[in-house]
């Protein structure tokens, strides 16, 4: 719980929590899923994501909607496909794996606990075209985003209360053009990109190809 989801252990801290979340993960492939259930992999896959490990976040939750879901996605709780993923193998019905999932993809494509908004911190590597529209970050925010060929391309965000928009940028060291606000109101500070907005507004940076 100290990783995910209270993040008092958090990747953005530096190499002290670092080590530690490594620790801790290691600790668990040492123990082994014996006693786990379905929704112990959606937790690993929200633990992988706080690391920022896609491919083994993509990796967990493919465990689980393989390997503890029914033909009709319920979330049956034991190891439906018999390959060893638990010792349980039984199937009572429990919701809080599907949600556990679904928060599991959600910290793959955005982070934002950290004070800053981060789009597709934790996709694997095969995931070279990815979308996401209107997750909310914290600070009422509305973020969108399009990945292509492995690349960043366009960021959206609506301000639904206002304030000061604090982005990891994700466009590395290309320019984009700017819609919806003025072009002084979007700075680069070191790896961030801070943006002041106002209540109701929303704007699109659309990345320039690389040269």
């Amino acid at each position: 719980m100290a990783i995910h989801p209270l993040g008092i252990l958090d990747w953005e801290n530096g190499e002290a929590d670092r080590r530690t979340i490594r620790a801790n993960i290691e600790e668990l492939r040492r123990l082994g899923p014996d006693l786990w259930v379905g929704y112990s992999y959606a937790w690993l896959g929200s633990l992988h994501a706080r690391a920022q490990d896609g491919n083994s976040a993509a990796e967990a939750l493919r465990i689980f909607a393989d390997c503890f879901c029914l033909k009709n996605s319920f979330h049956a709780n034991g190891d439906q496909s018999h390959t060893g993923k638990s010792r349980f193998t039984y199937r009572p019905f429990t919701l809080e794996g599907n949600f556990a999932f679904a928060a599991g993809i959600q910290e793959m494509l955005l982070q934002s606990h950290a004070g800053q908004m981060r789009v597709f911190p934790a996709i694997p590597t095969s995931w070279q075209a990815v979308s996401f529209s209107t997750l909310r970050a914290e600070g009422a925010f509305l973020v969108s985003a399009t990945m292509a060929k492995g690349a960043v391309v366009t960021l959206r965000i609506r301000a639904e209360e206002g304030g000061l928009a604090r982005i990891a940028n994700p466009f590395g060291t290309r320019q984009w053009d700017e819609s919806g606000i003025e072009k002084e109101r979007v700075r680069r500070e070191g790896t961030l990109l801070l943006i002041q907005m106002e209540r109701g507004t929303e704007v699109l940076l659309t990345a320039h190809e690389a040269e």
